[in-house]
């Protein structure tokens, strides 16, 4: 009977966790001396899995590094009875160790500028693998607590410790990760306003976390060594829109491992920043000109032309007038009341913040001249008939016809009156004016305002006639002796007795054939 020993395991199955070394102990053998007609021997074998056995005859020998397996690692004890060193015979027995332990590696630490970080951590692969946050100063949330590289987001200020943990049948391994995250405090410049102002208070939140300082994006602003990392800055803003940036840097010392290994001594910095926009609807100071007197009901108002804002024209009191182009700093105001009209000129920005300046014209016009119509008339006389004046005084004024050679000068009964009469008339054209003045005082300034229209009197008489001096002749012919008029055509004509005129039409024509006694021509 060449039947070995069977061969046995002592003891049971194993689970290791915590190290991957362990010690297989199998029946001992029952005879082994050489020599004799039958010996056993016997010997550790790897079935499944690995491992190293230390002493694979030895029933009892130590196993190291016992590897993860999934299905474990089998190990075989076989006895072999050898008789007359020919014959053989055996007998086997295994024994399952299985390493539970899945070695976790949570990733490198890293330093962020950002609350949110891809984890790098190996996979747990059958295990479980979970992540969570260690230590009170660190926070976050991950997107899925066993996905090795998930996003954590809302990291807290600082050092962030994060734990990976892996867990087999019960063998649990942890690894942890240090994301130190540098942003500082979320900067808020505040929020955009409107002004009509062009000094301004900055509303910015003051960085917990950080150091701020101002900047300009678009616009202008004052900045100097006082008030630029001030968040409340008081400074004198540009026109329109100003755009200024509240930029926070934090600065967080930290270590880093480079290639080689070494630790190396770092500064990591971190910035953000936020804008605000404010308006300033500030316009230019309203400039509406000097108020002046005038003799017009028609005026050229000149204000000047805002570079920032639009300008407006309106009436304060109610004199009236109509203003052509409202919109426009030169424009023209037409249909003057008499007296005095104050004009508003205001200049806005979008109707906003509007600026104001007064300017009054002082209308002194008087009542606009009517001479009266044009008269023809064979009279040396005639009454005019201009208007009576409501404001102001008239008087009439000679401009031709002032001296006749036959009447004298052209006279006025009263040249006050719009209706006197004009006498002496010169034949032919007369030309008069009745002159309409009106005075007035504005701002210590006197105006006179005339108005004037003309009247013209055509006189056709023509000159006077002139027989010379009776004569008594002896004949019954003799030599007429009438004036040679200047204006007209002079005619002589036989009024009583008789005679033949030679030409009736010369001053000095002969008369034939005069009767005896009285002869008128």
């Amino acid at each position: 009977n060449n039947k070995p020993t069977d061969a046995q395991i002592v003891g049971a199955d194993q689970t290791l966790c915590e190290s991957n070394r362990t010690i297989l102990t199998a029946s001992p053998l029952a005879n082994v001396a050489p020599g004799s007609n039958w010996y056993e021997i016997g010997k550790w074998d790897t079935v499944e899995g690995g491992g190293t056995i230390v002493d694979p005859t030895n029933p009892t020998t130590e196993l190291t590094d016992v590897p993860f397996n999934e299905n474990g690692n089998r190990y075989r004890w076989t006895v072999t009875r050898i008789y007359n060193e020919s014959k053989k015979c055996t007998s086997s027995a295994s024994v399952l160790v299985e390493y539970n332990k899945v070695d976790a590696f949570a990733g490198y630490d890293n330093q962020v500028c950002s609350n949110d970080y891809i984890l790098q951590a190996h996979s747990a692969g059958v295990a479980k693998g979970e992540w969570r946050v260690v230590g009170a100063e660190a926070s976050g949330v991950f997107d899925d607590t066993h996905d090795p590289t998930t996003t954590i987001r809302g990291l807290g200020h600082g050092t962030n410790v994060l734990r990976w943990t892996t867990n087999y049948k019960g063998c649990i391994d942890y690894d942890d990760v240090t994301i130190v995250n540098g942003l500082p405090s979320v900067p808020y410049a505040g929020s955009g306003f409107p002004t009509c102002t062009d000094e301004v208070q900055l509303q910015a939140h003051y960085p917990t976390i950080g150091e701020g300082e101002w900047s300009t994006i678009a616009g202008h602003a004052d900045w100097d060594d006082t008030n630029i990392k001030n968040p409340n800055a008081k400074i004198t803003i540009g026109k329109g829109d100003n755009t200024f940036r509240w930029t926070v840097t934090h600065h967080t010392p930290v270590t880093r491992v480079d290639a080689d290994g070494n630790e190396i001594s770092d500064v990591l910095t971190c910035i953000l920043s936020d804008d605000v926009t404010i308006q300033n609807q500030n316009p230019d100071e309203a400039v509406a000109g000097l108020s002046t007197g005038v003799c017009s009901s028609d005026y050229l108002l000149k204000a000047v032309e805002p570079t920032y804002g639009e300008g407006l024209w309106t009436i304060v009191n109610t004199g009236g007038a109509k203003i052509e182009e409202p919109t426009h700093a030169t424009t023209t105001v037409t249909d003057l009341a008499y007296g005095e009209t104050t004009f508003l000129w205001t200049v806005s920005v979008d109707g906003n913040c509007p600026k104001t300046d007064k300017v009054t014209i002082a209308n002194f016009s008087p009542t606009k001249s009517e001479a009266g119509p044009d008269i023809t008339d064979c009279s040396s006389e005639q009454y005019l008939d201009a208007n009576v004046p409501v404001k102001g005084k008239g008087h009439w004024e000679v401009v031709s016809g002032m001296l006749n050679d036959v009447y004298g000068e052209a006279s006025f009964e009263d040249e006050n009156d719009p209706k006197t009469m004009v006498k002496n008339l010169l034949y032919g054209e007369n030309k008069f004016i009745w002159k309409i003045v009106n005075t007035g005082t504005f701002n210590g300034q006197t105006y006179e305002c005339a108005s004037v229209d003309t009247a013209i009197i055509w006189n056709l008489i023509p000159d006077q006639a002139y027989a010379e001096r009776d004569q008594i002749r002896c004949r019954n012919y003799t030599v007429l002796n009438g004036n040679k008029p200047s204006v007209g055509v002079g005619t002589w004509t036989c009024i009583q007795g008789q005679g033949s005129i030679v030409d009736k039409n010369n001053p000095q024509s002969t008369v034939y054939n005069l009767g005896y006694g009285e002869n008128i021509t």
